[in-house]
């Protein structure tokens, strides 16, 4: 076997040196490494939920308004107790309130029979309205975001004269009833 105590100083010292850097070597991948590891995971872990944490308050900070708006688009959801022709009166008087925010004007609306469906109802609304386009782009814009979760079918837009900037509008308006 290998005798120690033959080694002249300098081999000794070698021997010391290299059995100390590979000692050295071992307690850093065995026992360092894992922990920086360990710290560098933990640090994405709380970068994470510092993150996680910010959006929570931002939407605590919104709270009262995701609630108001829920309960804008909760009351808009079909009661089943409401017959079609409550329903068609509710979305006409939408379209009214609708029209006056755009400064649209409105010559003729009409509910148009329901269609039955096998599982749900069909509401269409037909308006004639007479506007700028600039005006009528927002009212489309209004019934789109509309509470009342409105779908326009056919929109046609026909040019009062030449010379005017005034629209004629005829529209079809459809909402489902479940």
């Amino acid at each position: 076997m290998f005798n120690i105590g033959n080694l002249n100083k300098r081999e000794k010292l070698i021997l010391a040196l290299t059995l100390t850097a590979a000692g050295l070597r071992m307690i850093y991948n065995f026992a360092v490494m894992p922990y920086l590891n360990k710290v560098n995971s933990l640090d994405q872990e709380i970068l994470s939920l510092k993150s996680k944490i910010i959006k929570t308050k931002a939407l605590l900070g919104k709270k009262a308004e995701i609630d108001q708006e829920l309960q804008d688009y909760a009351s808009s959801i079909e009661d089943k107790s409401l017959s079609s022709q409550q329903h068609s009166a509710r979305i006409l008087m939408e379209m009214e309130r609708l029209a006056a925010q755009s400064k649209v004007r409105i010559s003729d609306i009409k509910p148009l029979p329901v269609k039955e469906g096998e599982y749900f109802q069909e509401l269409v609304i037909q308006l004639k309205i007479e506007s700028g386009i600039k005006e009528l782009a927002d009212f489309l814009y209004k019934i789109r975001d509309s509470k009342e979760i409105l779908n326009i079918e056919s929109l046609q837009i026909n040019v009062k004269s030449s010379d005017s900037a005034l629209t004629d509008a005829l529209l079809e308006i459809h909402k489902i009833l479940f």
